[in-house]
Order: structure tokens, then sequence, then C-alpha cells
């Protein structure tokens, strides 16, 4: 197996073109760049025998099809950074998990209109066995995010679970459809909500 690792510039690159909301052909091509992985493409998954890291926490991306009611298709991307358990897991993880967020964040400062992150603690969906935590767009918050099953259209979860192999986890979800790109920045479209609410639960 082979490790790659990333560097905060590499890891830019992957997300920026997400969330400028550039094509899902320009996304293939830079990841199978950044990931060394020849004509890379989420909908034909294989085991390439190279392992991308980001501060020690493994990157799986998956690729989730969405056709709106004008048949028009929406890629959704979503990062899934995890890292298993070891001696010093629970000492070092935690920080860890708060660098990569404020590398998030900060892309997202660089591209993204009004997008100040609200913190949300859901004890409804944590145990002794897990602790979930999220970050959402705090101007594109649904209060009835229980039955949506995603707070917003942008949403960071950090998942810590104490009895399991994998023990800590972020995930970055991002529902494009949501945005547009207007004068070199990406902003909610007027109608979002609506979108959302329509396209939200074929996340899962």
């Amino acid at each position: 197996m082979i490790i790659n690792k990333l560097t905060y510039q590499e890891f830019e690159s992957v997300l920026k073109p997400i969330i400028t909301l550039e094509s899902i052909e320009k996304i293939y091509i830079n990841v199978s760049k950044v990931f060394h992985v020849p004509n890379y493409n989420l909908r034909e998954s294989e085991d390439s025998g190279i392992k991308t890291v980001y501060e020690g926490f493994e990157i799986e991306i998956s690729h989730i099809k969405w056709i709106d009611d004008n048949d028009v298709e929406h890629a959704r991307i979503k990062f899934k950074l995890e890292k298993k358990k070891s001696l010093i897991s629970s000492f070092i993880n935690p920080f860890l998990m708060m660098k990569i967020i404020r590398d998030i964040k900060k892309i997202f400062n660089n591209e993204i209109s009004d997008v100040r992150l609200d913190k949300l603690s859901a004890p409804m969906l944590s145990s002794e066995e897990v602790r979930f935590e999220a970050l959402y767009q705090a101007s594109a918050f649904i209060t009835d995010w229980e039955e949506q099953r995603i707070l917003s259209p942008i949403t960071i979860a950090k998942i810590t679970k104490h009895n399991s192999y994998v023990s800590h986890i972020i995930e970055f979800l991002f529902t494009p459809e949501c945005y547009e790109r207007k004068l070199g920045k990406t902003i909610l479209k007027e109608n979002w909500r609506e979108i959302f609410k329509n396209s939200a639960p074929l996340w899962f």
C-alpha cells in the first residue's frame, strides 16, 4: 500500500473546484491528479493500492447522483476523513480533527459568501459509544433537520467512536445545486430552501 500524504495546498485543490461549482469532469481530472489515480471516476470505484491521507486521516470520496425535476443531473461529492484507533489516538486525533475543520473553513471563507458556521451538539444522535457534533451554514439552517437528516447545504459532521476500529471521523457534505456563482463567490440561491427540501434526503 502506497501512502499519498496531501499538503494543505493539495487538499485545497481538491475541495476548491467542488465549492466553486466546477464541472464534475474537472473535479474528476483534479482528483485523479492529486490522488495519483489515472482516469479517476467516482462512478467506478476501484482499489488503486494508494491510500490518500491528510493530517493522518484517510480520505474516502463517495459519489451520489441526483436528477432534479428538469432531468438535470447533479453530482454529489461527499468527503469522509477517518482515522483508525491507536495508542495515542485518543489524545492527538481530536486536535487533528480541529485542524482539519479549520482548514476546511479557511477554504470556505475564501470562496463562499456569508459562510459563517454554527455548531450543533446533538445528544439525540450521540450515545455512550458515539459522540456526534456538526457545523452548518448559519444562514441556511433547516429547523426540521431531523426529518431532512442533514442540517444545511453545507454540513461538517465530527464523529468520535469510543469502541470502534475507526475511532475519529469527519464528514463534509456540500449540496451544490443550492448555490450559484456570482462575482467570484459561491452564494446561496434565493430558492435554496425549496431545492434542499427535495434533494437533501437523497444524500442517504
